[in-house]
């Protein structure tokens, strides 16, 4: 996302000081672990991460860690 960000949809090469800009400028970003910001020393907001496993065919939470 922040190098499609960073260049005109992933076309072109990629700076990488734009790159880096990019990725601390993540706010609210929506994916499987949930939504997440980046903060100014490069962590994610998310604290906790739900573990699944397979079970007869689907998926079955089995518990969050972090």
């Amino acid at each position: 996302d922040a190098i499609s960000r960073a260049t005109r949809d992933g076309r072109g090469a990629a700076r990488r000081s734009r790159v880096i800009h990019r990725i601390f400028a993540t706010r609210d970003r929506r994916s499987v672990l949930g939504t997440y910001s980046i903060d100014s020393d490069g962590d994610t907001t998310l604290h906790a991460y739900g573990v699944y496993h397979v079970r007869d065919g689907r998926l079955v939470f089995a518990g969050a860690i972090g």
